[in-house]
């Protein structure tokens, strides 16, 4: 997860998505909502280079109090394959990244700055030995500190 410094008294928040196959960012979508704003990411709103291959959303910006309420939903020829929800606190110059894994264990044991996740149902026929669960996982870290990579 990249978290980076700012100036800005404002808060952001990024999303990543890491499926393995058969699962594709073509089947994500994702939302957020914070207060009255709500925006959804698509496929091509993630993005990949050669220095970060896997998919990420740009920042956007969030309340800085109260709470945002990320959800996602995989799904394929009008069939939802996993979907879920958590709910974040937001804070004044705070970044949280957000990241939909399909794994079978808790992906967060190998993400030093994450700190929460959550599994949910993934369909039968789209797991894996590797992956029978979808998580969400998240990280934060204050606008205010040093670049973190």
């Amino acid at each position: 997860m990249l978290l980076l410094a700012s100036c800005s008294e404002g808060s952001r928040i990024s999303a990543v998505a890491r499926l393995d196959p058969p699962l594709t960012i073509e089947m994500l979508t994702m939302t957020a909502r914070d207060g009255d704003r709500r925006w959804t990411w698509r496929a091509p709103d993630f993005h990949s280079s050669i220095e970060w291959p896997t998919p990420t959303t740009r920042d956007r910006e969030t309340d800085t109090r109260g709470e945002i309420e990320i959800g996602f939903r995989l799904e394929t020829g009008g069939r939802t394959l996993s979907e879920g929800s958590v709910r974040l606190p937001l804070r004044s110059e705070w970044y949280w990244g957000v990241q939909v894994v399909s794994a079978t264990s808790d992906p967060r044991e190998a993400c030093f700055t994450c700190t929460g996740s959550q599994a949910f149902y993934l369909a039968p026929e789209y797991r894996g030995p590797e992956r029978d669960s979808i998580w969400l996982m998240w990280g934060g870290d204050s606008l205010r500190g040093p670049a973190r990579f």
